[in-house]
């Protein structure tokens, strides 16, 4: 090791136990027990001839009231507010840095000592909260816009004092979506997977209640198996009451956004989802409480304002529909959509994925070696790709996975940049390129841009790793390889949210030397992470998404085709397609609808693909939900398969051999080719659930699709559909 190294390595020690004795140390600011409290008189405060927020000086509340539909909003459930009783509408959770210990602060309290303060603001209120016995105030502002309400709290102007109590997170109103659990015709719209709705009524199993603390990876308290196609990367979320709906969007620093909800709690007359604010990341780390036990070690509270925007849904958008409708718009006006879906190719009903490499390891001489085994190679590429246009009578999308170093594997960033020679000479990866060229098949070479488990191509593995609340490298111990599969043996790290740009810059590099036609991004897109080694610049993942944003749009300025990989709001609608598109919630979540939210937003503007219908426990209902939906197929494939390929993956890289998928492929795209075709390019106007099998999608040209979500027949508006069958239906 140089000395060069050592003095760095030293520091970066140094630098990390500081921060773990003392980086949960606030600076300690002047917190004012006795501030003058300001009042402002009941009544309305701003209007806009669609909307119209009123104040409530007695209970110290905000109502929101649609004035075409008359529905009124509020941070009080409005029928308790008719009653004149009180609730909370801000909770803070804060910790106590001497004893590890967190408290809840509600303000209900406040309100009868009378320490909110309240002032008018442009088309809006600001509440300032004093909560004396923890010696912090947080400031909440409502400000009305033409077609919302904007809820934020500027994380800069929070005060803790000089007690030993830090602040760690706050739900303001937290009943603004809200309904009673007596209402029947009401759900809770959540973002899990595709898209789920949750029963708001009091069920006997009990109460369902998630508490989801934003999305940061970039966490020793992540250090879990996480299945990504689980969550479609969506930050959205709502509830139906009756004849109308809420819709709630983070907006500001949306990853440091949480969503909390509690559906059939016996004991509340309400089911409600709602925001909530992490002013902190935070690492689960052992060792500092006097019983040594697990602790969560709070980071330097971020200095951004993190909001969240409430749009009010009457008439025929009060339902997810609706939601949907409302959220595409939203990111359209965001630019986190394209304008329009001209030159994006949706011509391909399905899309392969060609595995190149693996690493095995082997002992030689009792030494454990790290071997690159050829699964798929260039040469075998282009064969497959051509017989199966040829076969299929349908050209494919085409993705190239794990033709680097490292396969499939996880290694350096970007897999080295370059291509292993065990998969063919420069000409043979020439020659595919050109051939998809000539034959109008989108080609997307995967590269790795985030996940890395070994220094090189200018990054190292110690150095440019992204670091946590407790300025540990954000390190991973289960990877999820593209056979969904997880090693905790095996450990990964995030790069440097600071060294992002440069590993783009290579990549464009590589672009251009190496005449690529596609790129597909893998992680970048599709996780959301803060990193403290910059300071706290990218505290609370803050620019992830205006950075992937530029990211994306640099490499297209390349002439080069981008595709990502379960990508997330912020990156999808810009892609030129996205692979393993979610088709449900998994199974995971206390849900009892599925919905297709994910494609309702995206459909039309973005080409979408399943992940692999040949390696899915059921491939009969992803086919189906896929064809619900308009998204393509996904396949992964290989063209040699041995038994030493992979220890943990021996049988789903064996139910990756192309001989012994050709003929399913084919069979499956006879039937499923005509719908695609009908609705390929077209957006989903409509989603209805028929019954408790059967659903119906409408699409903007017209066409309609049936469904059958059961395995055994089912009668649907087109005659009986067998298990998980679908048919084209007459126009909507």
């Amino acid at each position: 090791m140089t000395v060069k190294k050592t003095i760095c390595l030293l520091l970066a020690l140094f630098i990390s136990v500081a921060c773990f004795s003392g980086c949960s140390e606030s600076k300690t600011q002047k917190y004012n027990a006795k501030a003058e409290i300001s009042s402002v008189e009941s009544g309305v405060v701003a209007s806009n001839g669609e909307l119209e927020l009123s104040y409530d000086d007695n209970l110290k509340c905000v109502l929101l009231k649609s004035l075409k539909s008359g529905k009124v909003w509020s941070n009080i459930p409005y029928d308790e507010y008719l009653k004149g009783e009180s609730f909370s509408t801000l909770n803070i959770v804060v910790q106590d840095m001497q004893n590890y210990q967190r408290e809840q602060f509600g303000s209900e309290e406040l309100v009868e000592k009378n320490r909110i303060s309240c002032e008018k603001i442009d088309n809006g209120i600001r509440f300032t909260y004093y909560f004396d016995s923890a010696k912090i105030s947080v400031p909440v502002e409502y400000v009305l816009r033409s077609d919302s309400l904007l809820m934020s709290i500027d994380s800069s102007k929070i005060v803790e004092g000089d007690s030993n109590y830090r602040i760690y997170y706050a739900s303001a109103s937290s009943k603004f979506c809200s309904v009673s659990q007596s209402e029947k015709d009401s759900y809770i719209f959540a973002p899990y997977g595709s898209g789920a709705l949750i029963n708001t009524g009091s069920l006997p199993d009990g109460k369902r209640r998630i508490e989801d603390a934003g999305q940061n990876a970039a966490s020793l308290a992540t250090r879990k198996p996480v299945d990504d196609e689980e969550s479609g990367g969506l930050q959205v979320f709502g509830i139906k009451d009756k004849d109308d709906a809420l819709l709630c969007i983070p907006e500001d620093c949306a990853g440091a956004t949480g969503i909390h909800f509690i559906a059939g709690d016996r004991q509340s007359k309400y089911s409600s989802i709602y925001p909530v604010f992490y002013f902190v990341d935070f690492d689960d780390v052992k060792g500092r409480a006097a019983n040594s036990g697990e602790v969560r070690q709070l980071s330097e509270r971020t200095q951004s304002v993190i909001s969240a925007g409430f749009y009010p849904l009457s008439g025929k958008d009060a339902d997810y529909n609706g939601m949907a409708k409302k959220y595409r718009g939203y990111l359209l006006s965001k630019g986190f959509i394209s304008e329009n879906a001209e030159g994006k190719d949706f011509s391909s009903p399905y899309a392969v994925t060609l595995l190149g490499g693996v690493k095995t390891t082997s002992s030689v001489l009792g030494i454990p070696t790290s071997t690159l085994k050829v699964m798929t190679d260039f040469k075998s590429a282009q064969r497959i790709v051509k017989e199966l246009s040829e076969s299929v009578g349908i050209k494919p999308v085409v993705r190239l996975q794990g033709f680097g170093e490292s396969g499939i594997n996880l290694g350096e960033i970007a897999g080295g940049y370059g291509f292993s020679s065990k998969f063919g000479d420069d000409s043979d990866r020439t020659s595919l390129e050109e051939y998809c060229k000539k034959n109008n098949i989108p080609l997307y070479t995967q590269f790795e841009m985030v996940k890395f488990s070994e220094s090189g191509s200018g990054f190292s593995y110690t150095f440019d790793s992204a670091k946590t609340a407790t300025l540990h490298s954000a390190e991973q111990t289960a990877v999820n390889i593209p056979l969904r599969d997880y090693n905790e043996d095996i450990t990964y790290r995030l790069l440097s949210r600071g060294k992002l740009t440069s590993a783009v810059d290579k990549l464009i590099s590589l672009i251009e030397k190496k005449s690529l036609s596609g790129v597909s991004l893998s992680s970048l897109g599709q996780i959301t992470y803060s990193d403290y080694g910059d300071g706290t610049k990218y505290s609370a993942t803050s620019l992830m998404d205006s950075d992937t944003k530029e990211f994306i749009g640099r490499i297209a300025k390349t002439g080069c085709n981008v595709a990502g990989s379960l990508s997330t709001y912020f990156a999808a609608g810009l892609m030129d397609a996205v692979f393993d598109s979610p088709l449900d919630s998994s199974g995971k979540y206390q849900v009892e609808t599925d919905i297709p939210f994910y494609q309702m937003v995206f459909s039309g503007v973005t080409p979408l693909y399943s992940s692999a219908v040949n390696l899915d426990s059921n491939p009969e209902r992803k086919i189906m939900l896929a064809a619900a939906t308009g998204t393509g197929l996904g396949f992964s494939l290989i063209d040699n398969f041995d038994k030493t390929y992979m220890e943990d993956n021996v049988y789903a890289l064996y139910a990756c051999e192309y001989d012994k998928n050709k003929e399913y492929i084919s069979s499956v795209l006879k039937e499923y080719s005509s719908v695609y075709g009908a609705v390929a390019g077209s957006q989903i106007v409509r989603y209805e659930v028929v019954d408790e099998n059967i659903s119906k999608t409408t699409f903007e040209n017209g066409k309609v699709v049936y469904a059958n979500h059961s395995s055994g027949k089912a009668k649907s508006p087109v005659g009986v559909l067998g298990g998980y069958g679908f048919k084209l239906g007459g126009e909507g």
